[in-house]
């Protein structure tokens, strides 16, 4: 049940980021500070953990939290309120899956 939960959840957040990217389009590299691409690589982090969580639970457990620290460091405040507040709730659910699969 976690493991879906979770999976669901990623799928939308995918989803989200992959529709906001298209819309968007993405800045070119030159017009971002170092602070601002550091957080880019740390969302690309997250992203693939969720990608790379369907297969390898605890890999990418790692990848979503290691991802969300480092993007919370850098922007120096915890995402609590807004679509990154997922990232951590999707890791919980992806560790909830891991743990009981590995009885």
């Amino acid at each position: 049940m976690l493991r879906w939960a979770a999976r669901i959840l990623s799928g939308i957040l995918l989803l989200l980021f992959t529709v906001f990217t298209v819309a968007e389009g993405l800045p070119g590299p030159s017009s971002l500070s170092a602070a601002e691409i550091l957080m880019f690589l740390a969302v690309i982090t997250m992203l693939a953990g969720l990608v790379l969580a369907f297969w390898r639970e605890s890999f990418g457990c790692i990848c979503i939290f290691g991802g969300y620290v480092c993007f919370s460091l850098i922007d120096k405040q915890f995402h609590i309120t807004d679509p990154f507040a997922a990232f951590p709730i999707v890791g919980l659910l992806y560790v909830g899956a891991w743990l009981g699969s590995s009885k």
